[in-house]
C-alpha cells in the first residue's frame, strides 16, 4: 500500500505537476533556487535559509524544462518565444515567483530562477529572536507605525527587507483597512486576512515583463485606483518606477491619510534619496514626505561565508533643507549598527534635533519622555515573548497570530487604564505580563500540545 501511494505521488509529480523541482518548491527551507543556461550541464544551486548557498545533486533536463514552459505558458496566458523571452509567474500552490529567461534574451538557452515566499509573515518578535534587530528598534519602529509614519524600507536582495516590511504591517491595528500592491506577490496577504486583518491586494504588471499583451495594471494606475478606495494604509511591496510620482503626490496633499510604507533598493538613506530623486525622478521637496528610511543588509563577520541579515540604520528624514540631504544635514540617524557589537546602536545626541518627535508631539499630546516610555514598553513587551519563546522551546510561539493577540491584548489593557487613572507605563506592563503569563502562555501550550516548562508552572 505505501509503495503504491509512494508511487502514484511520483507520476503525479511528472504527469501534471513540475516534476523534480516539486521537491524544492515543497521544501520552505529554501529561499531561492536556480536552473542555469545551459540546462542540464551543471547541477541546480539553491540557497537554503539555514545553510546558505548549495550545490544540490540535481541535473535538470531540456525536455524537462520544455515542459514545465509548457504548463506555465498555459496558466499564465502568457507567451513565452523569441519576441518575448520573459515569463514572469507567481506558482500557483506553491507561493512561490518564477522568472524564466530564453534566447534572444540568453543565448545559452532557457534559465530559470525561483523565488519562494514564507506562508506566513514575519514579525517583530521573530525577527529579534533570529538577532535581525533587536528590541528597541523594533519598538521605535512599532511606535512610528502606530504614529502613522511614513516609511521607506530600503535594502539590497536578499537582505531582509520584505520581511521587515510585513512585520511592520502587522504592527497595524488590526481595525485598520490596508491597501497591499505588489508586482510580484511576496507579502502573505491570504494569511494576514484570515488572522483578522482587514487588507485588500492590488496585483500590478511586472517590472521586468517584456509582454505587451497582458491585461495587468502598471502599478502607477494601481495606485491612483488605490487612492480612491477608502482611508486606508497603504503598503507597496517594492517602489521601482512612476508609481513613486503617484505616491508622493498622494503623501504630499495627504491624500494617503495613514501609514505609508514600501520596500526600495537601496545600501543607505542617501542611496534611497538618490534612486527615488534621480532615478525616479521625484522631485527633492515631495522626497521630504518620507519621514523614515530603515537599511537591512547581509553581514559577513569576520569575512565569512555565512550572511547575516541584520537592521543597520534607521534614519530620519529631516525637512529644512533644499538640495542635497547629505551636506546640508538633512538624514539624520536615529539608530546605527555596530558590527564589533552585533547591535543596532541607539544615537541619543541626534535625538534633540529630531523633526519628527517634535512633530509627534504637537500631534499626540506626549512629551519626549513619555514618547520614550511608549517605546521602551513596547520593546520589553516584544522581548519578553522572545524570552518566553526561548526558554520554553516553542517554535511557533512567535508566529503572527499569535502575536496579535499579545499586541491586541496590550492596547486593550492601555485603554482600560487610561479611562480610570492617568496613563501609568509600568503599570500597564505588569498587567500585561500577568495576562500573558496566567491567560497566554496556557493557551499557547494548549495549542501545541506542550507541557510547561519547570520554570514556567
Amino acid at each position: 500500500m505505501e509503495d503504491e501511494r509512494s508511487l502514484s505521488e511520483i507520476v503525479a509529480r511528472y504527469t501534471v505537476g513540475y516534476g523534480v523541482l516539486e521537491i524544492l518548491l515543497l521544501d520552505k527551507n529554501i529561499t531561492d533556487f536556480y536552473v542555469d543556461a545551459p540546462i542540464g550541464d551543471k547541477p541546480i544551486k539553491l540557497i537554503h535559509s539555514k545553510f546558505g548557498p548549495c550545490k544540490t545533486n540535481i541535473l535538470y533536463s531540456e525536455k524537462e524544462a520544455e515542459s514545465v514552459i509548457s504548463k506555465m505558458r498555459a496558466q499564465s496566458g502568457r507567451p513565452f518565444d523569441e519576441t518575448h523571452p520573459v515569463l514572469d509567474y507567481d506558482l500557483p500552490d506553491f507561493e512561490t515567483r518564477v522568472a524564466v529567461i530564453g534566447p534572444p534574451l540568453s543565448p545559452d538557452g532557457i534559465a530559470f530562477a525561483f523565488r519562494l515566499h514564507k506562508t506566513t509573515p514575519w514579525t517583530l518578535p521573530q525577527l529579534i529572536d533570529v538577532n535581525g534587530m533587536n528590541s528597541l528598534s523594533a519598538g521605535l519602529l512599532s511606535f512610528l507605525v502606530d504614529m502613522q509614519s511614513t516609511m521607506l524600507i530600503a535594502g539590497s536582495r536578499g537582505s531582509g527587507k520584505t520581511s521587515l516590511l510585513s512585520a511592520l504591517m502587522l504592527e497595524i491595528p488590526v481595525s485598520a483597512r490596508i491597501l497591499l500592491q505588489e508586482d510580484t506577490l511576496e507579502i502573505p496577504a491570504m494569511y494576514m486576512k484570515n488572522i483578522g486583518f482587514n487588507i485588500q491586494r492590488l496585483k500590478t504588471q511586472s517590472a521586468i515583463t517584456t509582454s505587451k499583451v497582458g491585461v495587468e495594471v502598471p502599478p502607477d494606475e494601481a495606485l491612483r485606483t488605490a487612492l480612491r478606495l477608502g482611508d486606508s494604509a497603504i503598503i507597496l511591496g517594492e517602489v521601482r518606477s512612476k508609481e513613486a510620482k503617484v505616491l508622493y503626490e498622494a503623501m504630499r496633499v495627504g491624500a494617503a491619510g495613514n501609514v505609508v510604507m514600501g520596500s526600495i533598493h537601496g545600501d543607505s538613506a542617501y542611496s534611497v534619496w538618490d534612486r527615488v530623486v534621480n532615478d525616479l525622478e521625484v522631485p527633492t521637496t515631495s522626497f521630504k514626505a518620507t519621514d523614515i528610511v530603515t537599511v537591512s543588509r547581509p553581514i559577513r563577520f569576520k569575512g565569512s561565508l555565512k550572511r547575516n541579515r541584520r537592521l543597520v540604520q534607521i534614519t530620519e528624514v529631516k525637512k529644512h533643507w533644499n538640495n542635497d540631504p547629505e551636506e546640508e544635514g538633512g538624514l539624520l540617524d536615529l539608530m546605527d549598527y555596530n558590527a564589533k557589537k552585533d547591535s543596532l546602536e541607539l544615537l541619543e545626541d541626534n535625538l534633540k534635533d529630531s523633526d519628527l518627535f517634535s512633530k509627534i508631539q504637537k500631534v499626540s499630546g506626549l512629551n519626549m519622555e513619555q514618547i520614550w516610555k511608549e517605546i521602551s514598553l513596547i520593546a520589553k513587551t516584544k522581548q519578553y515573548l522572545v524570552d518566553l519563546k526561548r526558554k520554553n522551546n516553542l517554535p511557533d510561539m512567535l508566529e503572527a497570530d499569535n502575536t496579535i493577540l499579545a499586541n491586541t491584548n496590550l492596547k486593550l489593557i492601555k485603554e482600560k487604564i487610561m479611562e480610570e487613572q492617568k496613563m501609568d507605563w509600568d503599570l500597564l506592563y505588569d498587567n500585561w505580563k500577568t495576562w500573558v503569563d496566567k491567560d497566554f502562555m496556557p493557551y499557547i501550550f494548549k495549542k501545541y500540545d506542550r507541557e510547561p516548562t519547570k520554570d514556567t508552572k
